[in-house]
């Protein structure tokens, strides 16, 4: 039995880069691709690669969802350190461990992820593009063979 490979690509140029690596560096292999929603059309993609990889399965992550599940995941991970589950670095636990000096750092995760989620949604809504949004070379490419 072979490898089995896990492709993750948020951009159009990573998928290109991944089914290149794939056909040249892992010829005959399980490889399966998850596409991110980071990239403009991605669920269209993701439609259409379901039919033409040739790798394995093709997913779709919701970047909205996962930023949601990190969010409860730090703080459930917080909470079991703060009751005694050796989850810190070291398998140390405890509330001496949010108090000491690493413990600003990890409490500060919670706020950074409902700040970047703020962040990232007012990025949406306005009105000027974001450099992500703005279509590459890559994605041109890609939406040319649409046609």
């Amino acid at each position: 039995m072979g490898k089995r490979i896990l492709a993750i690509c948020c951009t159009p140029y990573q998928l290109l880069v991944a089914a290149q690596v794939l056909a040249c560096y892992y010829p005959g292999e399980e490889a399966d691709l998850i596409l991110s929603d980071q990239m403009s059309g991605a669920r269209k993609l993701w439609e259409q690669a379901q039919d033409v990889w040739p790798y394995g399965q093709v997913y779709y992550l919701e970047e909205r969802r996962l930023n949601r599940l990190a969010h409860k995941e730090n703080a459930k991970n917080i909470l079991l350190g703060a009751v005694g589950m050796p989850v810190f670095s070291g398998f140390s636990a405890g509330l001496g461990v949010l108090a000491g000096p690493t413990g600003g750092y990890v409490v500060g995760y919670l706020p950074l992820a409902a700040l970047s989620g703020l962040v990232k949604r007012l990025r949406e809504k306005s009105s000027t593009p974001s450099r992500r949004s703005c279509p590459s070379w890559a994605d041109r490419a890609l939406r040319s063979t649409d046609r």
